[in-house]
């Protein structure tokens, strides 16, 4: 406690009372003045405080005081007071009393701040993202400076460039600079040098930055305050005046105490962004982690359904990863596999700005699974057939024996839950993995709901040699009555015919592999051919291709395209139905089929016509003069049609009768009563996945 008294109550004493009364470590003893009716007089009595028109020294003699302000200017009073026997305390006067009124304000101006302070740390502290601490930061910092102009950039270390992160008052000239980069002897660079807070009272008289550009902007004072944890540059807090103007330790101290609150609040985010790393990502590859694939999973289906579109789940399985392990070790394995994480990310990106970005998890030890929204057959496609390459390539490039497997599940024109894209998507994975495809995409849940579709075999067989020597695909219902037609009208009707005709494609194609077959026909389009471009032809079996003689008549250019390209990949070709239509021999010729099936209503005709079979006789002759070409009678259901076959040169047949002849199936496949081979319960693969 300091213990005052004051004389003389002029107006020097009524500021001084203005001053000094807020304070309660100051103890105002008394003022004293010979004139009871001078200017402090009636202030000092409302204060409570003891007013003396005695003489001063008197009144002193019986007060307790450490500083005693003369404020009259009479020397005889100073004298007095300086001579007084009994003194212990000091007189103040003069230059002494400015100064103290000095250290009274800049003691009352620290107390306003830490006050201050308090309550913008207390806002700090209740603000919910690191957002609002910047700016709370920033405006608690521009109200205590009384500076118009506030900002916090922060530093990044990759681009070597700052980000402004929160601002106020900010001049146009800096508005449209969200980012810059360090100058050469501009502010930045300075402040990062001299690693303390900048102080700069006039940008007009500084000689050590080149300032002209902030000049320029309005602005000609400053002070600017590195945020550093640990020697790591983190940003800089700057405030800025357009009025030049001083600025006291104290001041800068407390603005240094906020830059303190903005280095702990972006330390807090990136411990509480590694922690939630760490609990999301898979820290190997950083990808989303299995735990995120049902959260997001859900999250996409709700999406879905409120903007109406489709998603799609590929669950990836890496293929001979663990020989990599075994081969190289695990920490090149973990190589290996970030490298494909990688190349699966780029595989995938999104390609226009207005779509969601795909979510890439690492599922498993060797899986990685992908969500696309806005996914329909077509997308799937693209996407499953990038992942592929991509995974070959790598694997090309290093050496790796690896490709990858693709199950994919579709919503919610496959599935209607998270649990049923889930169970689907891994099928089709497991059908994926035993088929040289790789990749299989489940079917459609609406096929399920109203109808199951089976793949059934009918044997073809070569009369001369008495053996099975293929046999046809067909698509049944599960009653495996020949109803597929109307089954397809019905899917065209609502728009899913080529997902199914597709789903029933590959499936055939898996299934044969999966039996073992030697040689299988399939009835396909041309518009399936050119939307399933990445089936492969699994190896070690012979697969025929049918289209019928009035496609390949509808558009002969395209079919010769379609059909080379997939010749390519191995696969020959038939021409079905031979005879419904009017295809001439020289045109045959030109679309150089591998086998020519003969329509059931030509061998009909050449029943009951022995014109027409002499006819068909001539014809076939002249079709086999062609050795590459093998000719097969389809639908031969009675003694009478197989002798006619026999009698115009045919020796390939398929149909019923062949049941009732004793020919055995191939293994793994058992007779139904239509003739037609079925796998067996443990064989069966449907278009369901």
């Amino acid at each position: 406690m300091t213990r005052i008294f004051i004389i003389g109550a002029g107006k020097g004493c009524k500021v001084l009372l203005e001053y000094l009364l807020p304070f309660s470590w100051i103890q105002i003893l008394g003022v004293a003045d010979c004139n009871p009716d001078a200017l402090a007089a009636e202030m000092a009595q409302r204060a409570g405080l003891p007013f003396f028109v005695t003489d001063p020294i008197e009144a002193l003699k019986t007060q307790d005081v450490d500083i005693v302000f003369e404020l009259t200017g009479d020397e005889a009073i100073k004298n007095s007071l300086l001579t007084l026997p009994s003194r212990k305390f000091g007189v103040a006067t003069g230059d002494a009393i400015h100064l103290f009124i000095n250290a009274i304000v800049e003691a009352k101006e620290k107390d306003f701040l830490l006050k201050k302070h308090m309550e913008i740390s207390l806002m700090i502290a209740q603000s919910k993202t690191v957002a609002q601490i910047f700016d709370t930061i920033v405006t608690g910092g521009m109200e205590i400076t009384e500076m118009p102009v506030g900002s916090l950039a922060l530093f990044d270390q990759e681009k070597e460039e700052f980000a402004i992160v929160a601002q106020k008052g900010l001049p146009e000239g800096l508005l449209h600079r969200d980012r810059y980069s360090i100058r050469p002897r501009g502010l930045t660079q300075f402040v990062l040098s001299n690693s303390k807070p900048t102080v700069i009272p006039d940008l007009k008289d500084d000689t050590v930055i080149e300032g002209g550009f902030l000049l320029n902007t309005g602005i000609r004072s400053l002070v600017a305050i590195p945020l550093v944890s640990e020697w790591e540059l983190l940003g800089i807090l700057y405030y800025d005046d357009i009025h030049p103007r001083t600025y006291p330790t104290y001041l800068v101290e407390r603005l240094s105490q906020f830059a303190t609150e903005a280095v702990i609040a972006i330390q807090k985010h990136k411990a509480l962004a590694q922690v939630k790393q760490l609990s999301s990502r898979d820290p190997l590859t950083s990808l989303y982690n299995r735990s995120q694939l049902g959260v997001k999973l859900k999250e996409a289906i709700l999406t879905a359904d409120r903007e109406e579109y489709g998603v799609a789940l590929l669950i990836c399985d890496l293929d001979r990863f663990k020989e990599v392990n075994a081969k190289f070790g695990h920490q090149y394995g973990d190589q290996v596999l970030k490298i494909m994480a990688d190349r699966v990310a780029a595989a995938v990106k999104k390609e226009n700005a207005g779509e969601r970005a795909p979510l890439l998890f690492r599922s498993g030890a060797d899986e990685m699974t992908v969500l696309l929204d806005n996914a329909n057959h077509e997308k799937i496609v693209q996407k499953t057939t990038a992942i592929r390459k991509a995974v070959q390539d790598a694997s090309a490039e290093a050496a790796f024996p690896l490709d990858i497997s693709i199950g994919v599940a579709l919503y919610p024109t496959e599935c209607q839950s998270q649990d049923q894209m889930m169970t689907l998507a891994n099928q089709s994975l497991m059908i994926a993995k035993k088929s040289d495809q790789k990749i299989c995409i489940g079917s459609t849940e609406s096929f399920k709901r109203s109808s199951h579709i089976d793949t059934l075999f009918e044997p073809i067989v070569d009369l001369e040699q008495n053996i099975v020597v293929g046999c046809e695909a067909l698509s049944r219902d599960a009653h495996g009555r020949f109803s597929i037609t109307d089954m397809f009208k019905q899917y065209a009707a609502l728009g899913e015919l080529a997902g199914i005709k597709i789903s029933c494609f590959i499936n055939q194609v898996q299934m044969a592999e999966a039996l073992n077959l030697n040689r299988v026909f399939l009835n396909v389009d041309s518009a399936l051919l050119s939307q399933c471009g990445w089936v492969q032809k699994p190896p070690n079996i012979e697969v025929v291709l049918e289209i019928s003689e009035s496609e390949s008549l509808q558009d002969f250019e395209d079919y010769l395209k379609i059909t080379k390209k997939w010749r390519d990949k191995g696969f020959k070709f038939a021409i079905d139905d031979f005879g419904a239509g009017f295809i001439s021999l020289p045109f045959i010729s030109k679309l150089d089929p591998d086998y020519i099936k003969i329509d059931r209503s030509v061998i009909l005709q050449a029943v009951v016509s022995t014109q027409f079979r002499a006819f068909l006789k001539s014809i076939v002759g002249a079709l086999q003069k062609d050795q590459s070409i093998s000719i097969i009678a389809e639908g031969i259901e009675i003694e009478e049609e197989l002798r006619v076959t026999r009698e115009v040169g045919i020796s390939l047949v398929q149909g019923f009768l062949l049941k009732e002849k004793g020919y055995p199936p191939f293994p793994g496949l058992e007779t139904n009563d239509h003739g037609a081979a079925r796998p067996k319960t443990t064989h069966s693969i449907s278009t369901q996945g």
